[in-house]
């Protein structure tokens, strides 16, 4: 083996510094950084929350299919791409996660059995008014999702749902008393 590398010593020499180009290139664009896990899909994060690939194609999905209807059927993905779509269902996921930030900070939570009666209420996965679990596993298959995409999507709906009805209370009496009080107080010399 020595006498072999010794009498080629002049391709050993370029294949070594080829090598050591390569670990170094390989380095430099990320090498390794491919991460398991939670954030293998993720294409963006907004303060706590991750916004990953599944998330944006349903809600790509959505928007397309709305506007889809709207123009019978005639929309292709140039004209997608024309309107922004991908950039309207990334803005609307953005805007999400920024209310579930908020929601995380005031601690707003939804628990397994609201999530529960929200999936059951779905019009779409009842069959005679009551749930029917293979019409739902049918549209997560059609859909090409997986339960726990689907219902953490619903789970984040309804955490942000809370939030803005939060947001949108109306004052009390009280509340509203004080306030006009101390905009119609004068003071007087």
């Amino acid at each position: 083996m020595i006498s072999w590398m010794q009498k080629h010593n002049k391709y050993l020499v370029i294949t070594i510094w080829i090598a050591t180009i390569a670990f170094i290139g390989a380095g430099f664009v990320g090498w390794g950084s491919y991460q398991y896990g939670a954030k293998a899909g993720s294409i963006a994060k907004v303060g706590d929350i991750e916004i990953n690939k599944a998330r944006f194609d349903m809600a790509y999905s959505d928007i397309y299919q709305r506007y889809n209807q709207r123009m019978q059927g005639k929309l292709d993905e140039k004209k997608a791409r024309e309107m922004g779509l991908a950039q309207q269902a990334f803005s609307s996921l953005a805007a999400q996660a920024l209310l579930l930030n908020l929601a995380n900070e005031f601690g707003i939570l939804v628990s397994d059995e609201e999530l529960g009666e929200k999936l059951a209420a779905i019009p779409a996965f009842q069959t005679e008014g009551k749930f029917d679990k293979k019409v739902y596993e049918g549209y997560l298959k059609s859909r090409r999702l997986k339960p726990k995409t689907f219902e953490q999507v619903l789970h984040d709906e309804e955490v942000v749902g809370k939030m803005l009805s939060l947001l949108d209370s109306k004052a009390l009496p009280f509340e509203t008393e004080v306030i006009s009080a101390a905009i119609h107080v004068s003071d007087k010399i």
